[in-house]
């Protein structure tokens, strides 16, 4: 029986190594479970961030239409308003005795001061 108990007790030089070697595996194990929480969180904050900037991308694109609509508007109400003076001048009136004749300037005037800090924005194409 002493005989079995020292062959379980003495170690070969083959065997040390062994044991060193497995801690170093469990040591490796938590850095990839480690790794792999970084990975997570990582690809999850990506995925955050793209989303984020693809709502971005939409809102700057509403915004560039915005833009446009705004642009057009003024446009159409620049028209009318030469329209309705050459019209009411022919009959010998005064166009700013209409009162949508001079609500034209102001709807000019308030488009104009929106569409100036939205034509600062950065474009999306």
């Amino acid at each position: 029986m002493q005989n079995i108990l020292n062959k379980l007790h003495k170690f070969t030089s083959a065997q040390e190594p062994r044991k060193v070697e497995l801690s170093i595996i469990g040591d490796l194990q938590k850095a990839l479970d480690q790794n792999l929480n970084v990975r997570k969180k990582m690809d999850s904050q990506i995925n955050a961030a793209v989303s984020a900037l693809y709502a971005y991308e939409n809102i700057f694109e509403q915004i560039q239409k915005d833009i446009t609509y705004g642009e057009e508007s003024i446009g159409t109400l620049e028209t009318f308003k030469l329209r309705i003076k050459n019209e009411v001048e022919k009959l010998g009136l005064d166009p700013n005795e209409i009162q949508e004749y001079k609500e034209i300037d102001k709807a000019i005037n308030a488009t104009k001061s929106i569409l100036t800090p939205m034509n600062k924005l950065p474009n999306v194409d």
